[in-house]
């Protein structure tokens, strides 16, 4: 874990981006779950986040949003298999239904 969170502060250091305590703790976190080159990257996408904010600093804030916008690989997977349905298949077809059909919310797609 410590070899972790100190690849990434020299990422960060190499990219001359500053990485508040607490957000290299959190992407030290997400690079043990979904991988170093998952957790570099959301370094490069929160940088932008912090800036857009007009912060010099990367913040907590910033990598979980990124992380919420970008999907690591086993999060993509998941997404996939859950909303498969609404997918158009090699065949062409795809299913659009609603929960209105079944006295549900008309706004809310199943």
């Amino acid at each position: 874990m410590e070899d972790l969170k100190e690849i990434l502060a020299i990422r960060a250091q190499e990219e001359e981006i500053d990485l508040s305590p607490d957000a290299l703790a959190l992407l030290t976190k997400i690079g043990q779950e979904s991988g170093l080159r998952y957790a570099s990257n959301i370094i490069a996408t929160s940088t932008l986040l912090s800036q857009k904010r007009k912060s010099k600093e990367v913040g907590i804030e910033d990598i979980k949003r990124s992380y919420s916008l970008f999907y690591d690989p086993a999060r993509s997977v998941k997404f996939v298999n859950e909303f498969e349905k609404r997918f158009i298949s090699d065949a062409g077809n795809v299913s659009f239904t609603t929960a209105a059909v079944n006295g549900g919310d008309p706004m809310e797609v199943s």
